[in-house]
Protein backbone atom coordinates (compact mmCIF):
# COMPACT_ATOMS: atom_id res chain seq x y z
CA UNK A 1 0.00 0.00 0.00
CA UNK A 2 2.90 2.32 0.83
CA UNK A 3 4.71 2.41 -2.90
CA UNK A 4 6.02 4.98 -4.40
CA UNK A 5 3.14 5.80 -6.93
CA UNK A 6 0.77 5.98 -3.52
CA UNK A 7 3.22 8.84 -2.13
CA UNK A 8 2.84 10.52 -5.44
CA UNK A 9 -0.40 10.69 -5.98
CA UNK A 10 -1.10 11.84 -2.39
CA UNK A 11 2.04 14.33 -2.80
CA UNK A 12 0.22 15.54 -5.90
CA UNK A 13 -2.94 15.87 -3.96
CA UNK A 14 -1.86 17.73 -0.81
CA UNK A 15 0.48 20.03 -3.42
CA UNK A 16 -3.07 21.02 -5.28
CA UNK A 17 -4.88 21.22 -1.92
CA UNK A 18 -2.56 23.19 0.09
CA UNK A 19 -1.05 25.09 -2.65
CA UNK A 20 2.66 24.05 -1.76
CA UNK A 21 4.47 20.78 -0.93
CA UNK A 22 3.19 19.10 2.03
CA UNK A 23 5.48 18.60 5.10
CA UNK A 24 6.02 14.87 5.49
CA UNK A 25 4.23 14.75 8.64
CA UNK A 26 1.00 16.14 6.74
CA UNK A 27 1.98 13.31 3.83
CA UNK A 28 2.97 10.81 6.83
CA UNK A 29 -0.76 11.58 8.66
CA UNK A 30 -2.84 11.83 5.20
CA UNK A 31 -0.89 8.49 4.10
CA UNK A 32 -2.34 6.85 7.30
CA UNK A 33 -5.55 7.93 7.58
CA UNK A 34 -5.76 6.40 3.94
CA UNK A 35 -4.33 3.06 5.20
CA UNK A 36 -7.80 2.84 6.84
CA UNK A 37 -9.42 2.98 3.66
CA UNK A 38 -7.49 0.65 1.99
CA UNK A 39 -7.77 -1.35 5.05
CA UNK A 40 -11.57 -2.20 4.26
CA UNK A 41 -11.71 -3.03 0.74
CA UNK A 42 -11.03 0.56 -0.98
CA UNK A 43 -8.00 0.24 -3.04
CA UNK A 44 -8.13 2.65 -5.49
CA UNK A 45 -5.95 5.73 -4.49
CA UNK A 46 -8.24 8.62 -5.82
CA UNK A 47 -11.61 6.42 -4.08
CA UNK A 48 -9.22 6.67 -1.12
CA UNK A 49 -7.72 10.27 -1.47
CA UNK A 50 -11.87 11.69 -1.88
CA UNK A 51 -13.20 8.89 0.91
CA UNK A 52 -10.24 11.03 3.12
CA UNK A 53 -11.29 14.18 1.73
CA UNK A 54 -14.77 13.54 2.61
CA UNK A 55 -14.06 12.36 6.33
CA UNK A 56 -12.03 15.80 7.15
CA UNK A 57 -14.84 17.68 5.68
CA UNK A 58 -17.73 15.93 7.36
CA UNK A 59 -15.22 16.65 11.03
CA UNK A 60 -14.92 20.26 10.32
CA UNK A 61 -19.00 20.41 9.85
CA UNK A 62 -19.34 18.26 12.86
CA UNK A 63 -17.08 20.81 14.88
CA UNK A 64 -18.63 23.73 13.54
CA UNK A 65 -21.74 22.23 14.74
CA UNK A 66 -20.38 21.92 18.15
CA UNK A 67 -18.53 18.52 18.58
CA UNK A 68 -15.42 18.23 20.70
CA UNK A 69 -12.66 17.29 18.46
CA UNK A 70 -12.43 13.64 19.22
CA UNK A 71 -15.99 13.07 18.84
CA UNK A 72 -15.90 14.66 15.81
CA UNK A 73 -13.06 12.82 14.28
CA UNK A 74 -14.23 9.34 15.25
CA UNK A 75 -17.96 9.91 13.96
CA UNK A 76 -16.86 11.29 11.03
CA UNK A 77 -14.12 8.57 10.27
CA UNK A 78 -16.82 5.92 10.73
CA UNK A 79 -19.19 8.11 8.63
CA UNK A 80 -16.56 8.08 6.10
CA UNK A 81 -15.82 5.09 6.17
CA UNK A 82 -19.51 3.38 6.12
CA UNK A 83 -19.93 6.16 2.73
CA UNK A 84 -16.76 4.75 1.29
CA UNK A 85 -17.66 1.00 1.09
CA UNK A 86 -21.45 1.50 -0.42
CA UNK A 87 -19.41 4.10 -2.95
CA UNK A 88 -16.52 1.01 -3.96
CA UNK A 89 -19.66 -0.94 -4.95
CA UNK A 90 -21.18 1.59 -7.16
CA UNK A 91 -19.80 3.42 -10.34
CA UNK A 92 -21.15 5.96 -12.49
CA UNK A 93 -23.31 4.27 -14.76
CA UNK A 94 -24.77 2.40 -11.25
CA UNK A 95 -25.72 5.72 -9.92
CA UNK A 96 -27.34 7.21 -12.66
CA UNK A 97 -29.95 4.26 -12.77
CA UNK A 98 -32.67 5.66 -10.52
CA UNK A 99 -33.32 1.73 -9.68
CA UNK A 100 -29.91 0.73 -8.49
CA UNK A 101 -29.97 4.04 -6.44
CA UNK A 102 -33.35 3.43 -4.72
CA UNK A 103 -32.35 0.46 -3.85
CA UNK A 104 -28.81 2.04 -1.92
CA UNK A 105 -31.37 4.34 -0.56
CA UNK A 106 -33.36 1.50 1.13
CA UNK A 107 -30.30 -0.41 1.90
CA UNK A 108 -29.23 3.42 3.29
CA UNK A 109 -32.47 3.88 5.52
CA UNK A 110 -32.55 0.08 6.23
CA UNK A 111 -29.68 0.39 8.01
CA UNK A 112 -29.98 3.18 10.00
CA UNK A 113 -33.67 2.30 11.39
CA UNK A 114 -32.55 -1.31 12.17
CA UNK A 115 -30.03 0.47 14.06
CA UNK A 116 -31.98 2.47 15.82
CA UNK A 117 -30.53 5.01 14.76
CA UNK A 118 -33.00 7.16 13.83
CA UNK A 119 -36.47 7.19 12.50
CA UNK A 120 -37.89 5.99 9.34
CA UNK A 121 -38.26 9.70 7.86
CA UNK A 122 -34.74 11.04 9.08
CA UNK A 123 -33.12 8.05 7.76
CA UNK A 124 -34.90 8.61 4.34
CA UNK A 125 -32.91 12.48 4.58
CA UNK A 126 -29.89 11.11 5.91
CA UNK A 127 -29.84 8.29 2.87
CA UNK A 128 -30.57 11.03 -0.14
CA UNK A 129 -27.49 13.32 2.17
CA UNK A 130 -25.41 9.94 1.85
CA UNK A 131 -26.15 9.27 -1.83
CA UNK A 132 -25.35 12.85 -3.00
CA UNK A 133 -22.07 12.24 -1.18
CA UNK A 134 -21.35 9.14 -2.83
CA UNK A 135 -22.15 10.96 -6.14
CA UNK A 136 -20.03 13.62 -5.39
CA UNK A 137 -17.11 11.00 -4.70
CA UNK A 138 -17.56 9.59 -7.91
CA UNK A 139 -17.36 12.98 -9.70
CA UNK A 140 -21.43 12.99 -10.94
CA UNK A 141 -22.34 16.16 -8.95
Amino acid sequence: MQDEAYEEKWTEHLTEKLGRTPTDEELRTSMRQGAEYYNIGVTDSKSIIKAVDLENELRGQLKQDGMEEAEASERARNQAKTIAKWANDYDKKDLMDEKKVGGLRNQVVNQLVNKGAMEKADAEAQANRVINLIKKQKGLS
